[in-house]
């Protein structure tokens, strides 16, 4: 009989009063969530690891931290002179492992003395998964939570959509004739919906064409503008060598563009099962680590 998935929210704290700026937030390397808030002062690249996959030792009562995972698959992986059990915990978003234990859970507690972290299974920052994909030079932060996007409007066409992402420009249809501001209100209005906010907060102004526009956009990052972009161009209009089995997209590194292959959490999440899954019969899941000043455990 299956037991039915649960998700398993681990956290130790200290005393109240800890500030936000205080904490450490590491995200998943897949879908760019965050997965792990280390304490104040824990520095993950500063604990243990292990020698035989590298994975960081967290260790209840010394670490202060909150993971934040599903519980996954039980794993008997082989090793030098014997076997070892892995009850792994996966990304609460995208399901991709993460981490494990050495020891299963009991009666829905969790109680396990140490928690292990996969390398590079998490990162400091939250566009992590796009880190193969960095944002084009035609999206520019102009200020603190303010953007400029260079776009090319093409107008009369048969539905309102965007086109193509490259380095110059973001590319717009919209089905409006470029006369009397209706080219320009279709644009506000599907660009209001691609980035999911209110006509106010988007301003578009001429650019150095008669078809190129700058949209500003404001309350949002460059990063968080590219996402919002790039995935309206996957969903929307996706160039069919670049499309993959039905209801799929390519994984990375099989398909391309201007500015690369498609960049979904998705298709990351995917290589990376694949990469786990693959390297799992190896004593060595991981290359071990090569910095001296490390501290190990067996």
């Amino acid at each position: 009989m299956r037991m039915p998935k649960r998700a398993t929210h681990t956290y130790e704290s200290e005393k109240d009063g800890v500030k936000d700026s205080d904490l450490n937030v590491h995200y998943c390397m897949c879908c760019g969530e965050s997965v792990l808030i280390l304490g104040p002062g824990v520095v993950l690249a500063s604990l243990p690891r292990r020698k035989t996959d590298g994975a960081y030792v967290l260790e209840r009562g010394t670490t202060v931290f909150k993971l934040k995972s599903n519980a996954g698959e039980n794993k008997l992986l082989k090793r030098v002179g014997g076997f070892e059990r892995q009850y792994r915990l996966n990304c609460w978003n995208c399901n991709v492992p993460i981490a494990y234990r050495s020891e299963p859970p009991s009666d829905g507690s969790d109680t396990a003395a140490i928690t292990y972290v996969l390398f590079d299974a998490t990162g400091l920052q939250a566009d992590l998964y796009l880190q193969l994909y960095q944002v084009p030079p035609c999206i520019q932060p102009t200020g603190d939570r303010s953007v400029r996007v260079a776009m090319e409007v093409s107008v009369g066409q048969l539905k309102k959509a965007i086109t193509h992402v490259n380095n110059g420009e973001i590319g717009i249809s919209v089905c409006a004739p470029a006369q009397e501001g209706l080219a320009n209100s279709e644009v506000l209005e599907h660009m209001a919906k691609v980035l999911n906010v209110p006509r106010p907060q988007l301003h578009l102004s001429r650019g150095w064409s008669q078809k190129s526009k700058f949209l500003i956009v404001s309350k949002l990052t460059a990063v968080e503008v590219f996402k919002c972009i790039r995935a309206s161009v996957e969903t929307d209009i996706l160039p069919l060598s670049m499309q993959g089995p039905v209801g799929g997209v390519e994984a990375p590194g099989l398909g391309g563009d201007d500015i690369g292959p498609a960049a979904t959490a998705g298709a990351a999440s995917t290589v990376a099962r694949q990469q786990w899954e693959q390297g799992e019969e190896f004593d060595d899941l991981a290359p071990a680590p090569g910095v001296k000043q490390q501290v190990f455990r067996n």
